[in-house]
């Protein structure tokens, strides 16, 4: 897929149209975030707006964005589940490099009660006693679910927790750019109308 017809995305010109509403100037850092079709945005504005703004940190979650040509020197972390088939969706791994992190979380599988389990559980009913033992078995989540931004949390945080040198490298240059004091919060919201085959937008 070419610049060009990225770009023509209604979901892309809404966000560059709430870009130029805002007005950053070309000096200023930007980060963006995106989660599915959001992180397909979020890259194709880094890819293909590098001379317009200064795309620093580009994070996408549950997003297939490896097609994407984003210039080296924009920083991009991907959180992605396995059990979530959306990432995939490019038919390509994301570029593997040092300003580009890709984190794949696993999830737990279905695991049944052990023998042990059920014996134990057997024995206290027998002998009166019975106590409701948790169940060990760990729901296997659907496909759906592990696309929720919930999960792509979740991923994000693990990741931290284990104290992976690259993710605490990622972690700090996000840091980095959102360090300061929030000074406004600006909200827009874009509209399609088909009948006429144009857009308005509101703010």
């Amino acid at each position: 897929m070419t610049s060009s017809t990225r770009l023509q995305a209604d979901s892309v010109r809404f966000v560059l149209d709430a870009m130029r509403q805002t007005g950053i100037e070309r000096s200023e850092n930007v980060m963006l975030v995106g989660h599915s079709q959001g992180g397909i945005v979020a890259a194709t504005i880094a890819a293909d707006m590098a001379e317009e703004y200064q795309i620093a940190h580009v994070i996408t979650a549950g997003s297939p964005v490896a097609n994407h040509p984003i210039p080296s020197n924009t920083w991009v972390t991907s959180i992605e589940v396995e059990a979530d088939v959306v990432p995939d969706l490019d038919g390509r791994h994301n570029p593997s490099r040092q300003t580009w992190l890709t984190v794949r979380a696993q999830e737990a599988k279905k695991q049944s009660k052990s023998e042990s389990d059920k014996q134990q559980e057997s024995n206290q009913r027998s002998a009166g006693t019975a106590e409701q033992s948790p169940d060990k078995a760990v729901s296997e989540p659907s496909k759906s679910e592990s696309h929720t931004m919930r999960k792509q949390q979740e991923a994000w945080r693990d990741a931290l927790h284990l104290g992976s040198p690259a993710v605490e490298l990622h972690d700090a240059h996000i840091r980095e750019i959102m360090a300061g004091t929030l000074e406004s919060t600006q909200y827009y919201q874009g509209r399609l109308h088909t009948s006429e085959n144009s857009h308005h937008t509101n703010t």
